[in-house]
């Protein structure tokens, strides 16, 4: 590259802080340029760290740099990036890429039509023991088949614990788009999805719950699955006991541990 990429950040949140800001600042093609978040106060805090400038609008910051990067929710990056994509920046996007599929396919179109470059930061990809492993499958002639089980606390304390975007879409949203990702990678191209939501289902799950004594309710996500949440906890330590619990006794039956 003959010259770096000026680069724009929209976000200034715990995943801009540790990864996009000093991932930008720190690669040789690449230059954090301008910062904007809806709260100035971070964005200025993290922007002085880097030396970027700060700006005072999405606009403003689009008119200072090639390629804009996002560490936003969904809903914010889904609209904003298709803005950027019709004025002809770059894209860095997180996943999901929007929070509906309306909103991704016109993200989709836009991209498209103004024929700028594109990259979804999903870092399993792109980690070195993930792509040594990938190497390995490659060489011994790929796989015919596989399946994916994911278990994380990360809402149960640490910086992502008041996520409502990961609260209210859960782990098909937050962590899903890894999983296909890797499958795409081991697999090849996804050319179909089936998915299977019941409420009967749930309302059997709903009814165990109660009989082993946990205060339990149903809830309907975003994407409109099912879930059954499960109690509030003291502390981390008993949600923690809890989660342990519900997986002997239902099997890694999909469910939600609550905390205040």
């Amino acid at each position: 590259m003959d010259e770096t990429l000026r680069v724009g950040l929209i976000g200034a949140g715990p995943w801009a802080r540790t990864v996009h800001a000093p991932g930008l600042a720190d690669h040789p093609g690449t230059t954090l340029s301008a910062v904007w978040a809806r709260r100035p106060g971070p964005a200025r805090e993290l922007a002085e760290a880097y030396g970027a400038a700060v700006a005072d609008s999405v606009d403003e910051l689009m008119e200072q740099v090639d390629a804009v990067a996002f560490a936003v929710p969904p809903a914010v990056q889904g609209k904003l990036a298709i803005k950027a994509a019709e004025a002809g920046k770059h894209l860095i996007l997180e996943k999901p890429i929007a929070a509906d599929l309306e909103t991704a396919e016109r993200l989709a179109d836009a991209v498209s039509a103004a024929g700028v470059a594109t990259l979804v930061v999903l870092t399993l990809r792109f980690a070195a023991q993930t792509r040594e492993w990938l190497a390995d499958i490659a060489e011994s002639g790929g796989w015919q088949g596989g399946g994916a089980r994911w278990l994380s606390g990360a809402l149960l304390g640490g910086p992502y614990e008041g996520s409502a975007w990961r609260e209210a879409d859960g782990a098909l949203a937050d962590i899903g788009p890894h999983v296909f990702d890797l499958m795409d990678a081991t697999l090849g191209t996804i050319t179909k999805v089936l998915a299977v939501k019941s409420a009967a289902q749930v309302d059997e799950m709903l009814t165990r719950l109660k009989v082993m004594g946990f205060d339990a309710r149903v809830v309907r996500d975003t994407s409109g699955l099912f879930k059954v949440r499960v109690g509030r906890y003291a502390t981390h330590d008993e949600a923690a006991q809890t989660q342990r619990r519900l997986k002997t006794r239902l099997g890694g039956q999909p469910f939600v541990v609550e905390e205040p």
